[in-house]
């Protein structure tokens, strides 16, 4: 028996008009909804509690909601994506689980194989976009991936520019 890994295509997407939702408010809700900012989404974010960077980060993005309290089913009309990123593996999974029945794309941050799309380690300069995934295998591989090419695009941005001058 022949047995592959499944791999995610990579699939550039404009969401600067999409309704996301991001269940939790912890560390990685922070950095996922830091990146996003940069495509910029309509964002609601709820959790009990919400991390004060998140909060300071409504400051400056205007087009974020923030909610502390529990999620209620009326949560889920009119969103288009779903990060699931409670430190609850449970509410991660129910939440999942009430995405796919209403056919929202969902990224389950603590079981991957629930996760509709990854949320991939992101190089954004200028008007480059990388994204890079290892199909939710290695965080650790995609993070030191990701230096290792910020710093060649660093190097290959700055020899244009003096080439340029």
């Amino acid at each position: 028996m022949i047995s592959f890994m499944k791999k995610y295509f990579p699939l550039f997407i404009d969401i600067s008009e999409k309704n996301l939702l991001v269940v939790g408010g912890g560390n990685i809700a922070f950095r996922r909804i830091n990146i996003l900012t940069d495509f910029n989404p309509f964002i609601k974010v709820i959790a009990r509690k919400v991390d004060k960077r998140i909060v300071d980060l409504k400051i400056t993005y205007k087009k974020m909601e923030i909610f502390e309290r529990e999620l209620c089913e009326d949560d889920f009309k009119d969103v288009d994506i779903i990060l699931a990123a409670t430190d609850d593996k449970k509410i991660n999974q129910n939440i999942a689980d009430e995405a796919k029945k209403r056919n929202i794309i969902v990224n389950d941050c603590s079981y991957k194989d629930n996760c509709d799309f990854y949320f991939p380690g992101i190089i954004n300069k200028d008007s480059l976009v990388i994204g890079v995934c290892a199909s939710g295998t290695n965080h650790k591989l995609v993070a030191e991936t990701v230096e290792l090419i910020k710093g060649k695009i660093e190097n290959i941005f700055k020899d244009k520019g003096k080439n340029n001058v």
